[in-house]
Parts: structure tokens; sequence; C-alpha cells
């Protein structure tokens, strides 16, 4: 089989392993054993397309969104529901189905990787693999490896009250780049900022104050957008690590695992897996980025009730 090395155990990281179990000989290799990644976990039901979930995992459920321009209001009706996802369980529930099927799980840091699919770890030294995948995030350390350009950085906080409102809609506020998002879940409420990160703190503890709102204890982390590829034959990158968070909302859930569903259709052959999802989504990020920005300065043109579907555009 196929010796294969996934860089990264979180969501997208267990994901490939689980999808590769069967075809590859998996080492999987995490800096943390601890899930700490902050995120809202907002996904659409085409996730329940990709894997089953334990109903414990999921703490609300939406059919609208409710987009704030200023004083001019714009429903989102969603073709496909937005499921809350409490984040911290998910990646353990995935890490635990991810270590009965994969050969070895090294907590360790890679330092390194080469495009020959040889991996550096900060104790364990250097490992020589056939393949390597990389889902180590935002500040991928193989992308920088391979001197890759990074992609567009945005800066994602969060911050969390609690309450026992009921509110079947997400409510959004537009920002300059971005938009700050209050979402209600199971006996709390979600606030949270999308931006550029020169500015993201100064507007989101604005946003706090004038509701009261502490602006301490935030939580935080970098939302890369703009595909980034391999032109390496042994080496895949996928999720964060390849930039693959949508330029309107800073998810990337859903098309990071239809990244890794791509990949592993024709794995081993790396190299035609990095043609494929660069066709697939070079163009889209472009688009959908571009895309945002009229929106924005467009809005009032918007209807008052627009249907979509969050996940593709077109």
């Amino acid at each position: 089989m196929v010796k294969t090395c996934i860089i990264g155990a979180g969501v997208v990281g267990c994901y490939t392993a689980l999808l590769l179990a069967d075809k590859a000989e998996i080492t999987l290799v995490e800096k943390s054993p601890v899930a700490n990644k902050p995120c809202s976990g907002l996904f659409s039901s085409r996730i329940f397309e990709f894997l089953s979930f334990p109903k414990k995992l999921v703490e609300a459920r939406f059919e609208e969104i409710e987009i704030n321009f200023g004083k001019r209001k714009v429903t989102l009706i969603l073709e496909q529901p937005l499921y809350a996802f409490n984040r911290k369980k998910l990646e353990e529930y995935l890490f635990s189905l991810a270590k009965k099927e994969v050969n070895d799980v090294i907590i360790d840091r890679a330092i390194s990787v080469t495009k020959r699919a040889e991996v550096f770890l900060e104790r364990s030294g250097k490992m020589k693999f056939d393949k390597v995948i990389a889902c180590d995030g935002a500040l991928s350390t193989t992308r920088k490896s391979l001197g890759l350009p990074s992609p567009r950085f945005y800066l994602g906080l969060q911050y969390f009250i609690k309450s026992k409102e009921k509110n079947e809609k997400i409510r959004t506020f537009a920002t300059q780049h971005g938009f700050i998002w209050e979402i209600p879940r199971d006996g709390k409420i979600e606030y949270g900022i999308f931006e550029t990160p020169e500015i993201a703190r100064k507007i989101f503890g604005k946003f706090l104050r004038e509701k009261n709102l502490s602006v301490h204890n935030l939580r935080g982390a970098i939302v890369p957008c703009g595909i980034v590829t391999s032109p390496y034959s042994n080496v895949f990158l996928c999720g964060d690590s390849a930039g693959m968070c949508k330029p309107w909302s800073g998810g990337g859930i859903i098309w990071s695992f239809t990244a890794a569903k791509i990949m592993e259709s024709i794995f081993p052959n790396l190299a035609k897996a990095n043609f494929f999802v660069k066709k697939v989504f070079f163009t889209k990020q472009i688009f959908y980025h571009r895309l945002s920005k009229l929106v924005r300065k467009c809005s009032f043109l918007l209807p008052k009730k627009i249907r979509i579907d969050t996940d593709w555009v077109f």
C-alpha cells in the first residue's frame, strides 16, 4: 500500500484519513492532542452527504440568514439548511474514528516537508513517505516549506454569552470587507467577526461595547481565502492549508471535503488530483471574491428576500 502521511488531525485531516483508510498505509501527524480551533462549526446539510454524525454534535438548525447592510435588511432563504455543530466535540469525534483506521498516530510538530515526501518532525526527526497530504492549517508548514504562495488572510474572532433566547435565524451585519455574526445556539449566543486582520478587533470591539458586552476572552483564528495547490506529484494540500475558505463567509468544510473526495477518487495520482482541484475551485474563488465586493457596493439593489445555496453560487 502507498505509505502516506497526513499532517493535521483536525476535521479535514481526519476525514481524509477515513477516506484513504483502505487505500493507503496512513501515518497521522498532529501537533496537539487537544481540539482547540475557534470555529463556528456552521455547515450546510451537505455535511451529511459525506459522513453521518451523532445528533449530540448539532446545537442548532437554520433555514434563514438576516443580513444587515446598515439600515437595509436582506433575508437569505437557504436552499441547504445550516447546522451549528459543537466544533470541539466534532473534532474529538472524528479523531476517535480516524485513530481506529490509520496505521499510526504521531503527536509531534512537522517543521518541514519536501517535494520528495520527506517529513521532518520536531522530536521524531526525518520520516520518508510515498505521499504527503497536508491539512496543517492556515499557516501551513508544508505550504511554506515548498515555497508556495500564501492565500489572502482574514481574521475570525469569536465570543459567547449565555442565553435562553429562542431564535431560528442567524443575523449578520456587513462590515468593510466581511461581516459580524450572531448565532443562537444551545443555551448561548455566539458573536463573531470575519474581517481583515488590520481592522477586525477594532470593529468587533465597538460592536460588543454597543451591546454592553465584554471585549475580553475573545478567541481567534486566521482564515485563509485563495486556492493554493501543490505543483508536486507527491504532495497534496487540503483545507486551510490550500486556502479553501469561501470568501463571503470564511467557511471551508464543504469545499475541503469536496476536494478530499476528488483526491481520493484518483489516489495515489496526486498530480492529477492537484490539477482537478485547481480546475474546480480556482475560478470560483476569484469570482466569489469579486462578487462579495460588488454586493457590498450595490446592496441597495438587492431584493428583500433571496433564495441561495451557501456552498455554490454556481
